[in-house]
């Protein structure tokens, strides 16, 4: 089966002398330049574990990304402050607005720290075909229908966090897609560790059997359910039925496995968001002006076509 590793969120702190840190403050609630081309929200906030300053930027598309300084667990001085960007690169990475901020504050950090990232393994089946067992992490599911179903392992937003859901419900897509979310930080990014956390998960192998096809009932597939989650319960089955079950369960249910290239891939991804060479202030600045350009001109062109519209209209109301 294919599956598809991405890297979904991404977290880093940007050490910023006060000076610096004030400019892009005041350059977000002024919202100028490329950020005005954002709807910006602003809000304050005196949690220990957060941010004084907190700013969300949502683009044109629907996406959007956070912006923060002056956090609460630390204090302030005349020399540094952090400021941190939390965003999906796969959602904004490309947008203008994200890459003229981003690279801004590379260019202007005394120090750039990957706190934290999520990898997202995307697997083309349906909700139900896919299982997690739980382990020692704390275990919760939110469940409207066998279809939409969430469950978690592990603390929110925390090392080791473990989230599967149903990804076609949740982007509307006209296929099958179940992801699976590793939390994982930075700091402890080893493949070792990423296999230690990798959750158990088992799937059916649709390409063979879907499991509600096993009778016309469903009896059979939820005791295929029942065993993937208890496999002591084979044992209190019927020689004949459990002989059924086994077979299935041997043929076509399979285990997840983590993937060392792919993983590795994804931290060599987050590294990237912090190599300033990689991200050129005045090659996103050409982009902008570029874009604006393009905007400007079909905006010129839809308005000759409408006054060309109306005057064609007056002229056959004179006639």
């Amino acid at each position: 089966m294919n599956q598809s590793y991405i890297l979904d969120k991404l977290i880093l702190d940007f050490t910023l002398e006060t000076a610096q840190t004030v400019k892009v403050f005041s350059m977000l609630r002024g919202g100028r330049g490329i950020l005005s081309r954002a709807e910006i929200k602003h809000w304050n906030s005196n949690s220990v574990g957060g941010f004084k300053e907190n700013f969300t930027l949502a683009l044109d598309d629907g996406n959007s990304f956070f912006f923060a300084v002056y956090p609460n667990w630390i204090r302030s001085t005349d020399y540094a402050n952090v400021a941190r960007l939390e965003f999906n690169p796969a959602k904004v990475g490309s947008s203008l607005q994200f890459r003229y901020l981003h690279a801004y504050l590379l260019a202007r950090s005394k120090k750039v720290v990957i706190k934290r990232f999520d990898v997202a393994l995307d697997l083309p089946l349906d909700r139900r075909d896919v299982f997690l067992h739980k382990d020692r992490r704390q275990y919760r599911t939110i469940q409207n229908s066998a279809l939409d179903k969430t469950e978690y392992l592990g603390q929110r937003s925390q090392h080791g966090q473990v989230k599967v859901y149903n990804k076609k419900i949740e982007s509307k897509l006209d296929y099958d897609l179940t992801r699976v979310e590793i939390t994982v930080d930075f700091e402890n990014n080893s493949y070792d560790e990423f296999v230690r956390l990798f959750p158990d998960v088992t799937y059916v192998d649709t390409g063979q059997m879907r499991i509600d096809e096993l009778d016309k009932d469903g009896t059979e597939r939820v005791l295929i359910m029942s065993c993937l989650e208890h496999p002591e319960y084979l044992r209190m089955l019927g020689r004949k039925m459990r002989k059924k079950i086994e077979r299935a369960l041997e043929s076509h249910v399979l285990q997840l496995q983590p993937s060392y290239k792919e993983y590795m891939s994804i931290v060599s991804e987050c590294r990237m968001y912090c190599n300033i060479q990689m991200h050129n202030f005045m090659e996103i600045l050409h982009d902008y002006r570029e874009n604006y350009r393009k905007e400007a001109a079909e905006l010129a062109y839809k308005t000759l076509e409408r006054d060309a519209i109306i005057n064609e209209e007056s002229a056959g109301t004179e006639q």
